[in-house]
């Protein structure tokens, strides 16, 4: 390959990189910080959890200060073994610009000391954040006192 066609196939591949991680014109993101997870509630029982099986609830103060409502159902969840399951579950994060909707996924060994994490997509959302899409992941011991998050959100610019 001449030196020439290496240039240009290394400068797209820069500029697909770049474009990649830059906003679409007429969005805004956000780089993810929640300085504090409270958990207020874990419940199991469709008629506790609006017919799932479990439900948690968490007041998140940061970028999307507000409640974090998350919803599983016991179908969505394998257990490898005694101690290590994977599962997918709902959320949706409610603030006073609007909600974002969340699919999440885990997999979680109860064995291990230090905690669990969770990835999450952002799936759309209302008010503000209609239209919402990008990624958060969080990181929790097991007693939920310490959470760490990180990620980014995109929604279309208000007109």
């Amino acid at each position: 390959m001449s030196h020439k066609n290496l240039l240009v196939g290394v400068s797209v591949f820069v500029v697909l990189c770049l474009f990649a991680t830059t906003p679409v014109w007429g969005e805004n993101c956000k780089q993810v910080v929640i300085g504090q997870t409270i958990l207020d509630f874990i419940k199991s029982g469709p008629e506790n959890c609006n017919g799932y099986d479990l439900c948690a609830s968490s007041k998140l103060r940061g970028t999307f200060s507000g409640t974090l409502l998350e919803y599983a159902y016991d179908a969505d969840t394998y257990h490898v073994d005694e101690f290590t399951y994977a599962f997918r579950g709902y959320g949706v994060i409610e603030t006073t610009q609007g909600k974002l909707f969340l699919v999440q996924w885990s997999i979680t060994d109860l064995a291990a000391s230090d905690g669990y994490a969770v990835h999450i997509n952002v799936v759309g959302g209302t008010g503000r954040y209609e239209g919402a899409t990008g990624w958060m992941a969080y990181f929790a011991n097991f007693a939920n006192t310490e959470t760490t998050w990180g990620g980014e959100v995109c929604w279309p610019d208000e007109e």
